[in-house]
């Protein structure tokens, strides 16, 4: 699988690699992204979640313990000794006991925990928490946003 970049409405700057082998669970969680504006990135095994983090650089990676050739874990692991990829948040997004798998995530480097099925609310606080708002005065700054004249002028 090649990564597929999406950024249908993109209206949040943020890269969101989703690492995960079954095509629903990429579904929902990128037309979920998608309408709250992420760029989104997959992969749908470990080898090529480490390719894609390294060369795309996302903001945040959305990462399945259970994965085909190389598992989440591992993946973490490899991606935190990576100088590129060392401080990309990483959410473990499974179906797995978390009372049992959240220490082991924790231990090998991902940030938080998530329990599948998906609780929306929890992943939007999540993205809130490690993906932090670009101000708007920064977005017009940079060309992507236009300010009312009042507000541009003022800065």
């Amino acid at each position: 699988m090649t990564p597929q970049p999406s950024n249908l409405g993109l209206t949040n700057p943020h890269t969101v690699l989703i690492v995960e082998d079954n095509e629903d669970g990429r579904f929902m969680l990128r037309t979920f992204l998608q309408l709250k504006g992420y760029r989104v990135m997959e992969a749908g095994d470990g080898m090529e979640a480490i390719t894609v983090a390294t060369l795309e650089k996302p903001d945040l990676i959305l990462m399945d313990l259970q994965l085909p050739v190389l598992d989440g874990l591992s993946v973490t692991r490899h991606l935190r000794l990576n100088p590129l990829s060392r401080y990309v948040p990483i959410v473990i997004v499974s179906g797995w006991d978390p009372k049992q798998h959240r220490p082991q995530a924790l231990a090998a480097g991902c940030d938080e925990y998530l329990f599948k099925p998906v609780d929306f609310s929890l992943l939007e606080e999540v993205l809130k928490r490690h993906l932090p708002a670009i101000p708007r005065v920064a977005l017009a700054a940079s060309g992507e946003l236009e300010l009312p004249a009042s507000v541009a002028s003022a800065h």
